[in-house]
């Protein structure tokens, strides 16, 4: 499909844009009014993550519901604040069986599970009562696909925004025969609204809508071969592609927002005419293509980063940007879309390796990009974060936002010693467990309003990232260098 394309360069618009964009963000920045916070830890029980990140379920009468991964056990156990262990199961030691995680449900909790077996497989719902962890009812499958020995078969899913819909695609590769591919949508009890038969498309993301729209893209940062699209509805499947544009060196895509009628994908970019690249990424800049699904129009916004920004995210005195103002390890943290544009977060992720071996994980710098609907970008926002772990405990640096009622929330935890350092000072490196630290909890609203507030936690860090309560209440479980860990409750007000 051949698309009318725009390109707006801010770098090729003179300096009176790039100036007024500048302006505007220090102007909201002074102006920014800080959202009060709330901070509380539970008291210390036994460290309940073992060599994974438990998954946060859900709550249930003020007790925390997680599943847990040993080995080929999967368990699930509910806990109380003091992380007393209330009720537990072993839901399954087979190797072919997974649990995809799941919703508390009014007295019930919905568990998604998949048995990928030499057979075929099955996908089915688990009922439990939220009290007991026990079995309620039958299992109510949801796929199941038969094949033979040395079929290949694979199921992804995908979560609306609101958590109130989940999107599953099923494979099928039999030998012998032509693919399989079939798209549902369920709801957060894990009954199908629909199920729907698509034509065989190469994907690696899932976007559901809070309408019930299912996108299955392919996103591709090679110049020669195309990204690519497919919008099921449950009744009709819509394609279309388009390509990254000539000329340049893209390292990362990923969609960050769909929704009326228009789909917006983040591409980052290094400038390679400029000079021999060092080791890393070294992008410079982010191009967003939003493509216009009606009049088949494809435009082309991009932000280059500003000098500040590049020292912020390398952890250098403001005005002492990078060469070229690279993010020398710049990588596409995480996107959050909303109801009029979407959050695109950048940092700075490595490993340190010996003998080829990994050792060390290292976080640095977090960048925030806020667009509208149509991929413009309304303003930037950069953090000075810095951490290290062990490559065994690369879990404990996580670095996830939350989206809340007025915009997004990160909890990171960070050197003690950063807590009064002002936002133009380089900060000091935080070695997990080894370091005081506190917890950094920062806001963002929709205009770009930022705040951040400090928490002392001690010889503490978080193990994954905070856990969505609901829109303005978030958990943490925090762990220290003993076999102690406790729950932690964040509150925005």
């Amino acid at each position: 499909m051949k698309q009318r394309q725009i390109i707006n360069r801010t770098s090729l618009q003179g300096g009176m844009r790039r100036a007024a964009l500048i302006a505007a963000a220090m102007l909201i920045a002074f102006a920014a009014s800080a959202q009060a916070v709330s901070f509380k830890t539970e008291a210390n029980g036994k460290m309940l993550a073992h060599a994974n990140e438990p998954q946060f379920i859900g709550t249930f009468d003020g007790s925390a519901v997680l599943l847990d991964r040993t080995g080929k056990k999967i368990l699930l156990g509910r806990y109380d604040m003091a992380q007393n262990e209330l009720a537990s199961i072993e839901l399954t030691r087979e190797k072919e069986t997974s649990c995809y995680g799941g919703f508390v449900n009014g007295n019930n909790i919905d568990l998604l599970m998949v048995r990928d077996g030499d057979e075929g497989m099955r996908v089915w719902r688990e009922r439990l009562n939220a009290t007991t962890l026990q079995g309620t009812a039958e299992p109510l499958t949801l796929t199941d696909m038969r094949g033979e020995k040395k079929d290949k078969f694979f199921f992804q899913i995908g979560t609306s925004p609101n958590q109130e819909l989940l999107a599953g695609v099923s494979v099928a590769a039999r030998k012998g025969l032509e693919p399989e591919m079939r798209v549902s949508l369920y709801s957060r009890e894990l009954e199908a609204y629909w199920h729907m038969p698509i034509e065989v498309v190469p994907f690696n993301q899932i976007l559901v809508t809070d309408s019930g729209e299912v996108v299955l893209a392919y996103c591709s940062a090679d110049r020669k071969r195309p990204s690519t699209f497919t919008v099921i509805d449950g009744e009709h499947e819509k394609h279309f592609s388009f390509k990254v544009n000539e000329g340049i060196w893209a390292l990362e895509s990923n969609v960050v927002r769909y929704g009326n009628g228009k789909l917006v994908m983040a591409v980052t970019v290094c400038d390679e005419h400029k000079v021999v690249m060092p080791l890393g990424s070294n992008i410079n800049r982010v191009e967003f293509y939003c493509y216009d699904i009606q009049r088949d129009e494809l435009t082309v916004n991009t932000y280059d980063f500003t000098a500040d920004e590049s020292a912020r995210m390398a952890n250098r005195k403001d005005g002492n940007g990078t060469h070229n103002n690279w993010v020398q390890f710049g990588t596409l943290n995480q996107s959050i879309a909303d109801d009029e544009g979407a959050y695109l977060m950048l940092d700075q992720t490595w490993r340190v390796t010996k003998n080829d071996i990994p050792v060390e994980q290292h976080h640095q710098g977090m960048m925030v990009i806020r667009i509208d609907a149509s991929g413009h970008v309304q303003w930037t926002r950069t953090m000075r974060l810095t951490a290290q772990s062990s490559w065994g405990g690369r879990d404990m640096v996580a670095y996830r936002w939350r989206s809340t009622a007025d915009g997004v929330m990160l909890a990171a935890p960070q050197n003690a010693k950063n807590a009064p350092l002002p936002d133009d000072k380089p900060v000091k490196n935080f070695k997990i467990l080894k370091d005081k630290a506190v917890m950094s909890v920062f806001t963002l609203d929709r205009k770009g309003n930022l705040s951040r507030e400090n928490f002392d936690i001690g010889k503490q860090t978080m193990i994954g990232a905070a856990r969505a309560v609901d829109s303005r209440h978030f958990m943490l479980l925090l762990v220290g260098s003993g076999n102690k860990s406790q729950f932690a409750h964040i509150e925005l007000n």
